[in-house]
């Protein structure tokens, strides 16, 4: 069976947007991707995403005018050994597995499910990585953001310093106030302010 990835720019507008990250930036776009499976019957192309509830796979006519993407290209993926039979399990199992309400933008979008897809197929060309390249970054940011939380975290914990700086100026408070009490500086403030607003 042949096996073909179509790729979209996700929205018209950004297919200038996603030329200038994936030419010059060498940072991929925001794309869409579906892997188009010939069986002896007709062409379909399975995708996947986001919903409230049940699987996130779909399946439509290739580059349907019905999806809101801006077709870019066809891959060719080559030929899967899988047999109608076995790629009819892979995909009921995929279904179960891709639930729409998993959808991550840059952990668990239609790109990961598209390469899952051609991986589970074992098809012989690789799957092109600047595809998902964009998602990948965001991921990495999101976790470096995460693991940098969670350092200092520990670290907060390790040398207790929210606790010394809550207790510091706690303290300060605490001298503070009493200084105001003693010196009355509030109440001169006040006073001072009051003489200056009738002047």
């Amino acid at each position: 069976m042949r096996v073909e990835l179509n790729v979209y720019d996700v929205m018209p507008n950004l297919s200038s947007a996603n030329k200038v990250l994936s030419d010059w930036i060498g940072a991929g776009g925001a794309f869409h991707s579906g892997v188009v499976l010939h069986h002896p019957e007709g062409a379909r192309e399975w995708a996947y995403g986001g919903c409230e509830s049940g699987t996130g796979v779909f399946n439509t006519m290739p580059q349907s005018e019905h999806l809101p993407f801006k077709y870019k290209q066809t891959i060719s993926m080559g030929q899967t050994e899988l047999s109608s039979e076995e790629v009819i399990a892979l995909l009921l199992a995929m279904m179960e597995e891709w639930h729409g309400d998993g959808y991550d933008l840059t952990k668990r979008n239609c790109c990961h499910f598209s390469e899952a897809l051609c991986i589970a197929l074992d098809v012989p060309e690789a799957f092109p990585g600047w595809v998902n390249r964009l998602a990948h970054a965001g991921a990495a940011i999101g976790d470096a953001h995460t693991a940098a939380l969670t350092k200092a975290s520990e670290i907060d914990e390790s040398y207790r310093i929210t606790e010394t700086v809550g207790a510091t100026v706690h303290a300060a408070s605490g001298t503070l106030a009493s200084l105001d009490e003693r010196y009355r500086v509030s109440e001169t403030a006040g006073k001072g302010l009051a003489a200056a607003g009738t002047l």
